[in-house]
């Protein structure tokens, strides 16, 4: 039996541009599982879950990995 943590961080029209930054770092490591991105739109508001952008998902060894890849 294998244990391992996943976590996902979700995209939004208000963390656009640093999430893309972030994943621009960690997509070249073994960690992404998933990823799904799209384009920001002027003026796009978060008013609900379909107002998201993208996702991506990751997974670590133990908490404090996972920790330090979705925490930026």
């Amino acid at each position: 039996m294998k244990n391992e943590f996943a976590g996902i961080h979700f995209i939004t029209p208000e963390n656009y541009e640093k999430s893309k930054l972030h994943l621009d770092k960690i997509m070249k490591s073994e960690n992404v599982v998933r990823v799904e991105l799209g384009e920001i739109k002027t003026g796009a508001v978060l008013k609900s879950s379909f107002d998201r952008l993208g996702y991506f998902i990751v997974k670590a060894k133990n908490r404090n990995e996972l920790d330090q890849l979705l925490m930026f």
